[in-house]
């Protein structure tokens, strides 16, 4: 069934907030569309409070904004198979990690030469890296299975040319038990 199909044919649109929103159709509640959120710099899209558990969304409340919506079994579904969906995920994916001087590409990605030298890098803690966990969570669920291989394919090679002192040893045992 097409996306315009199931969109058209559901009558409470207040049911599907995350699919409304990625499609277009809904604002955040900072009033800010997905498009104009996606084209936020970097730094801008973490702080902006919950724009995180939107833009990378999860069946569970957010412990840190229980207002957030979840999604819905529907939404899940879409997600995993629509591909317009799946590409503006991916693409707040990679403007979230540009903090990091990372991107993914399917089972591909890159860490910038300058990744270092990054703020998010220089003070590494379990709450600097609260929003990957979320987002590695969030991947596996949608079905992005090997975009987050990539992704913390290229987090433990950060780590590793760090000197092993770059990721703390909380969120390692965290990410271990994704």
């Amino acid at each position: 069934m097409e996306m315009a199909e199931v969109a058209g044919s559901q009558n409470d649109k207040s049911s599907y907030p995350i699919l409304r929103f990625f499609l277009g159709e809904r604002v955040h509640p900072n009033g800010k569309t997905i498009h104009e959120i996606l084209n936020l710099s970097a730094p801008q899209i973490g702080p902006t409070g919950g724009i995180i558990q939107w833009l990378f969304p999860l069946t569970r409340p957010s412990t840190h904004v229980p207002s957030a919506p979840t999604l819905t079994p529907y939404e899940l579904n879409q997600f995993r198979f629509d591909p317009k969906l799946r590409e503006l995920y991916m693409i707040g994916v990679n403007r979230f990690l540009e903090k990091f001087a990372i991107s993914v590409n399917g089972r591909t990605g890159s860490i910038a030469a300058d990744w270092r030298t990054n703020k998010k890098w220089k003070f590494p803690s379990y709450h600097a890296f609260m929003p990957i966990t979320r987002i590695l969570r969030s991947m596996k669920l949608l079905g992005f299975t090997e975009e987050s291989v990539t992704l913390m394919k290229l987090l433990l090679l950060c780590h590793k040319r760090g000197g092993g002192d770059v990721i703390d040893k909380v969120t390692l045992d965290a990410w271990k038990h994704l």
